[in-house]
């Protein structure tokens, strides 16, 4: 479970940004970076849900 405070505009706008990348997230250029890229994007997903 993801805990932050407050979600400012700014910060829902560079997550989006983020999101919509096509291209791994993960700084690991072996089999590692899928599977943290799926555990970032999830991250992601959790804290834009928050209101």
């Amino acid at each position: 479970m993801t805990r932050i405070g407050v979600i400012t505009p700014a910060v829902r706008t560079a997550l989006r940004t983020v999101k919509g990348f096509d291209r791994r997230l993960s700084p690991c250029r072996d089999y590692r970076a899928f599977l943290q890229d799926e555990e970032l994007r999830a991250v992601i997903e959790e804290v834009l849900a928050l209101p």
